[in-house]
């Protein structure tokens, strides 16, 4: 009688064990816990309207060898605060359903640029009328706003890197009754560090170092690790400046706004780093790996 229960016991530890066994392999380390991570993101909706091009932002998984592997998915700012908050107004979805023809080969950015209409030192890539894509000739007419490309990086020292992210009149506090030095156009290369600047106190179009181009902020962030930069007007002459790191699941933001301790000239908040867990509801299937 002994020998049957100690036999029983046996048997019931050897199926605990089995089930345990089984069910530890099934989330074992390395495994990826989410099928799409963002390898981009651009503001604007994916579809564009005519209205609210600012309040949007559009993250992409590129990552794929196949065009219908690709896929995004589109948030709208709805309010700022002490934490921001997003909402999914396109659900994910394959980039063939933007339009056809979206290059396979590239697998992390198309270069700088808004959903739709990129740039990168070998051709523009834009729709055409939505339902194609094509790859345009960058125009090299000196009153083109994309005769600079040619000058500078399409035949300079970054001849045949690629762009990640840019901002359009950044404006930087000098510290000086209210002066503000105006960035009329930063091209960002943050894999390499660096960025070109064209702005109004310096003549020409300077590369220089990222961390000597945003003057004041605190030394935290680590550049080459960002993959997106993002610029959204949340109201009136406030900006908000989101930096995404994707492949550490991390952000971080500044604001830019009138301050009234300053005299309502231009002050700027700076943050830390962030999980990108708190950013907003990621889509289920959308995450770190």
């Amino acid at each position: 009688m002994k020998l049957i229960k100690t036999i029983s016991a046996m048997a019931i530890c050897l199926l605990c064990f089995a089930a345990c066994k089984k069910e530890g392999t099934a989330t074992k380390p390395g495994t990826p816990k989410h099928a799409n991570t963002p390898t981009c993101a651009y503001s604007g909706k994916a579809k564009y309207t005519g209205v609210d091009l600012g309040q949007y932002i559009t993250f992409m998984d590129l990552s794929s060898s196949t065009t219908a592997g690709k896929k995004y998915f589109t948030i709208k700012l709805k309010y700022v605060g002490v934490k921001d908050s997003f909402e999914v107004v396109t659900p994910p979805q394959s980039i063939d359903s933007l339009a056809a023809g979206f290059p396979a080969e590239i697998t992390e950015y198309p270069g700088f640029g808004s959903v739709n209409q990129w740039t990168n030192p070998q051709y523009r890539l834009i729709t055409n009328g939505g339902n194609s894509y094509y790859q345009d000739t960058i125009v090299r007419n000196p009153q083109s706003n994309y005769y600079f490309l040619y000058q500078n990086y399409l035949s300079g020292g970054l001849k045949g890197e690629w762009p990640q992210s840019n901002f359009d009149n950044y404006r930087e506090p000098l510290g000086i009754n209210g002066q503000v030095r105006m960035h009329f156009r930063t091209i960002f290369y943050f894999n390499k560090g660096i960025c070109f600047d064209a702005n109004n106190t310096e003549n020409g179009i300077n590369t220089k170092n990222i961390s000597n181009y945003f003057i004041g902020a605190p030394n935290i962030y680590e550049w080459e690790n960002v993959d997106a930069a993002i610029q959204i007007l949340s109201s009136g002459i406030q900006n908000n400046f989101y930096f995404f790191d994707f492949k550490n699941w991390r952000y971080f933001k500044w604001e830019q706004f009138n301050s009234p301790i300053l005299n309502n000239s231009l002050g700027t908040s700076f943050s830390g780093y962030e999980s990108l867990d708190t950013f907003c509801k990621w889509p289920d299937g959308w995450g770190k790996k």
